[in-house]
């Protein structure tokens, strides 16, 4: 077999796989997917004992060797820091087995409801797997578009130190690098709560369908519950649950218990806001990974504006701690204290945004009605507002800190009093450039 071949280098005996897991003992059995069973073992791998996560496909589960081949494509084409990655495969004696890194933190969906899944690590969860998307749906680093087509919380993994990997790439299509958006006309597969239903309505496949898939994982973090929901008694879907309690503001009471203490409620709306916008029915209205990189990286800054003065010992920025409140035990007093006066100052902080937003979509407004009927003028106007969007965020997080002395709070002032697109310095790294636009 042609595909055998290919792969030759990656092959592993399967003396070798069963000495590694004992024989697949129970013991070291770890979890069964839409793949198979999954075992953990310790592999003697080029002259040295490794870790290992060992995937025993069975066919009864649905997936045979055309999805064994390309999951074993996938990995040894592309690599990446936030993809998990491939040590080798078995095919022999009936066996088809995928040998991975091991893992050890499992997977996310495991850790949903846990309290000790700290704000910030679930944050930085989010930002790492969004990376590996972005990879994958950038035909300038992969030289093909990847739709990955199972996204979902059990298939986010975590190393020892929380990072996240994508996995399960079984499912996944390739698209023309020339193409913007790459539509694939297929019989719709997923998982069900995840997939999305303009996808399973039209049997049409684009990027936008992983970026769905990605916003109910979004809801699955912030509010510490799977995909399908108990709720009134009811079973639902958290993706219409979460959609309906954003529109009617009350979002906090489906948000799990403990995380609400640990953000922001600047946090809570940006954050939020990038979920929903990922299940936007138009799916020409979801933003891209790119564009869902930039805005949770946002969000962090967000959470720790002034990271100066948070403690030198990162731990519960990590959440290396058992529980936020053992790590909130470990954090200087005087932290504590200067984080107080912050969240005293967020509801004035919160209005003012809000007012800033009410101009910045006037102006908008004006903007697209001074556009020609030109339809390349308009491309460019819509891609000039999405940038200004985005430096909107940016320079949010300057006058935060800016507003904070004397001589930031004259300037604060001054740009508020209308749109003066002025270059403002940047004393936070949030770009390659040193100037950001102020277009208040």
């Amino acid at each position: 077999m042609s595909s055998i071949k290919e792969f030759e280098h990656l092959r592993i005996p399967l003396q070798a796989i069963k000495l590694a897991t004992n024989n697949f003992d129970g013991n070291n059995y770890i979890s069964r997917g839409g793949f198979g069973k999954v075992y953990k073992g310790e592999l003697v791998h080029f002259g040295k004992s490794v870790m290992v996560a060992v995937k025993c496909l069975n066919r009864e589960f649905g997936q045979g060797n055309p999805e064994f081949w390309k999951e074993i494509m996938m990995l040894s084409r592309y690599k990446h820091e936030n993809l998990v990655s491939l040590l080798g495969f078995c095919y022999e004696e009936g066996d088809s087995i995928i040998v991975y890194e091991y893992l050890p933190n499992k997977s996310l969906n495991m850790h949903l409801s846990s309290i000790d899944l700290s704000w910030i690590q679930r944050l930085k969860i989010c930002i790492g797997a969004a990376k590996g998307l972005q990879y994958l749906h950038d035909p300038g680093r992969t030289m093909q578009r990847v739709l990955h087509r199972d996204i979902k919380s059990s298939n986010i993994l975590l190393d020892e130190n929380w990072n996240a990997k994508i996995s399960d790439f079984g499912l996944s299509n390739f698209g023309p690098a020339n193409q913007e958006f790459s539509f694939l006309f297929t019989h719709p597969v997923g998982s069900f709560g995840y997939c999305d239903p303009t996808y399973v309505e039209s049997g049409f496949l684009t990027k936008e369908s992983d970026v769905y898939s990605f916003g109910v994982v979004l809801f699955e973090v912030l509010c510490g519950r799977l995909c399908i929901v108990d709720y009134d008694d009811n079973r639902r879907f958290l993706s219409k649950l979460a959609q309906s309690c954003y529109e009617e503001n009350r979002l906090e009471t489906i948000v799990q218990d403990g995380l609400l203490e640990q953000m922001s409620k600047e946090c809570l709306r940006k954050f939020s806001t990038i979920a929903y916008q990922c299940l936007n029915k138009d799916r020409t209205q979801r933003p891209t990974f790119a564009k869902i990189v930039t805005e949770l990286e946002v969000v962090l800054r967000f959470q720790y504006p002034d990271q100066s003065t948070f403690p030198k010992n990162d731990h519960f920025a990590l959440g290396a701690y058992r529980s936020a409140a053992d790590a909130a035990a470990h954090i200087p007093a005087a932290f504590r204290q200067q984080q107080s006066l912050k969240l005293q100052k967020e509801n004035v902080y919160s209005s003012t945004i809000k007012v800033r937003e009410v101009k910045l979509e006037d102006r908008i407004t004006a903007l697209h009605q001074l556009v020609s009927p030109s339809e390349k003028t308009d491309a460019v106007l819509l891609e000039a507002i999405t940038h200004i969007k985005f430096l909107h965020d940016q320079v949010n997080i300057h006058d935060h800190k800016a507003s904070e002395t004397t001589e930031g709070a004259k300037q604060h002032g001054l740009r508020n009093r209308g749109l003066c697109l002025v270059p403002v310095s940047s004393t936070f790294p949030v770009t390659t450039t040193e100037t950001v636009l102020d277009y208040w």
